[in-house]
């Protein structure tokens, strides 16, 4: 049996590290697991951090560590073969910016880094195996090497197979949408100048986000049996490929980087806490990446978490974790209804339904309270709350 600790937190990818680090900063002693044996290396997808990220990162002395940040200061939304379609520029509405395009790998470098310079461990190759309630104070932990840790509060930040929600019989609603995302960067001919664009095509929607330079992410959502296909494509008949869906508007693109993949699904879990116990990440909600809304939804659950905690004389009390349960609601259902939405109206190919479509794009373009409600949204102006 290990010392007490008063947060133990399972997951140290971007949630359970930003925890780790609000929680220090508040004089709790937290120990943060990791079940891989490593750091992740070779995470080349491209991030769109909202404004308010950016500001939560800085206030956790994560973003100093960031370098290759690039603002996005317009967004690009259109349809393949319909001629609606809208363009919003953040100066228009009072904002440098909407966010900034991170690589995945300096997210993930950069959080570590400020991990070291607070002086937080990662534990490796440690998961929670089983926890339970020996009394009202506290859970009592068993982790995979068998040592057991008893802890005031038990966080899952570790992923949609998260062995901590298992452990605490908190089921999930789960939804395959049948996609796979497929993740790539491009040399573009033109520089995209800081606009990110989302195209809604045949084959399934996609997101071009500026890296700086020439060089852009990209993001394919596609059906599971063509994804099947174009990974099996060369690099150049894959860019041809991306070409056709995406069209023009930067120039000719071609390919600069392997491609990833991985399947989509919508899950979120019946609760987001227990009894001295919360979900963060994507061990709570996992939605469709079309808006670009899951970190930067968990983070702002990170931020309402710590100031739920901010002064509190026990980090595990339940009536506190009802109320940050509670506070949180709105938004998951929010972020929810909107990428869900999104997917649902823009994956169905009805004639009359396209042509919904383009009107609704065409009057976002020129409606300034629509655009003013999405951007609001893409920026994340608004902070976490309790």
């Amino acid at each position: 049996m290990s010392a007490g600790v008063d947060v133990l937190i399972s997951g140290a990818g971007p949630v359970g590290a930003s925890l780790a680090l609000a929680l220090k900063q508040q004089g709790l002693q937290c120990r943060l697991l990791d079940a891989a044996p490593a750091p992740v290396q070779g995470d080349d997808r491209s991030l769109g951090l909202t404004s308010g990220t950016q500001r939560l990162l800085g206030q956790l002395g994560v973003w100093q560590y960031i370098t290759q940040a690039e603002p996005i200061r317009a967004l690009h939304i259109s349809e393949r073969g319909r001629f609606g379609h809208c363009h919003i520029q953040a100066a228009e509405h009072g904002l440098e910016s909407m966010g900034a395009t991170v690589p995945a790998q300096q997210l993930h470098d950069a959080l570590h880094k400020a991990l070291a310079a607070q002086g937080i461990e990662v534990l490796r190759e440690q998961k929670v195996v089983s926890s339970e309630m020996r009394c009202a104070e506290q859970r009592s932990v068993t982790l995979a090497s068998g040592e057991c840790v008893d802890t005031r509060l038990l966080v899952g930040a570790d992923g949609v197979k998260s062995s901590v929600r298992a452990d605490l019989g908190i089921e999930v609603q789960l939804e395959d949408y049948g996609q796979v995302a497929l993740v790539s960067q491009f040399d573009a001919q033109r520089d995209p100048q800081g606009c990110a664009y989302e195209r809604f095509a045949a084959d399934g929607p996609l997101a071009v986000l500026p890296r700086g330079g020439q060089r852009v992410g990209s993001i394919w959502m596609v059906p599971t049996a063509h994804a099947a296909e174009l990974m099996e494509l060369d690099d150049a008949a894959y860019a041809q490929a991306f070409q056709q869906a995406f069209g023009w508007r930067l120039g000719r693109l071609r390919s600069a980087a392997p491609r990833l993949q991985w399947p989509l699904r919508r899950l979120r879990a019946h609760a987001l806490s227990a009894p001295r116990a919360v979900l963060l990440g994507n061990a709570a909600t996992a939605f469709h990446p079309l808006a670009a809304q899951g970190f930067n939804l968990a983070l702002r659950d990170v931020e309402a978490l710590r100031l739920a905690l901010q002064g509190a004389p026990d980090p595990g009390m339940p009536e506190l974790l009802r109320r940050w349960e509670q506070s949180r609601r709105a938004d998951h259902d929010r972020v929810e209804r909107m990428t869900d939405g999104l997917v649902k109206v823009f994956t169905q190919r009805l004639p009359v339904l396209s042509q919904l479509r383009a009107l609704g794009l065409a009057a976002m373009g020129l409606l300034e309270p629509a655009q003013a409600r999405m951007v609001h949204d893409s920026a994340g102006v608004a902070e976490a709350q309790v």
